[in-house]
């Protein structure tokens, strides 16, 4: 992996955190209710870079990174399969890793990025609920 690629990912991630958000928002607010869950799933999908990304810039904890992540993408398919509380359950449980990450398990990633992850995934998957 490239050494500008490195230095880069980490500087722009206050940029794609802020868009993420906006994005997901703005969807919402554009699109019929009846894509509530799909925009759901896609924010879940969103959510699983940050961590497998870092860990590969950080050559430490790739494989954890990328299975926790599967294991969301996963939870997320039963979700839109089987029942949206899945899919609530995982965004709101994405929101715990983050928590869990604070305390130094997988890749490290700034603290602000933890907080802001941690608040929006838990926001968001109470604001969710309000769809059942």
């Amino acid at each position: 992996m490239s050494t500008a690629f490195a230095t880069y990912v980490p500087r722009a991630l206050p940029l794609a955190f802020t868009g993420y958000v906006v994005a997901v928002v703005l969807v919402h607010v554009v699109l019929p209710v009846s894509w509530t869950w799909l925009i759901g799933f896609a924010a879940l999908l969103g959510m699983l870079f940050t961590y497998p990304v870092h860990a590969a810039l950080q050559g430490a904890h790739v494989r954890l990174e990328v299975g926790v992540s599967a294991g969301f993408v996963v939870a997320g398919l039963l979700g839109l399969l089987i029942s949206p509380i899945i899919l609530i359950a995982a965004i709101a449980a994405h929101g715990l890793l983050d928590a869990v990450k604070y305390v130094g398990v997988g890749a490290t990633v700034p603290v602000w990025y933890l907080i802001g992850c941690a608040l929006f995934d838990v926001a968001y998957a109470a604001y969710l609920t309000t769809f059942l």
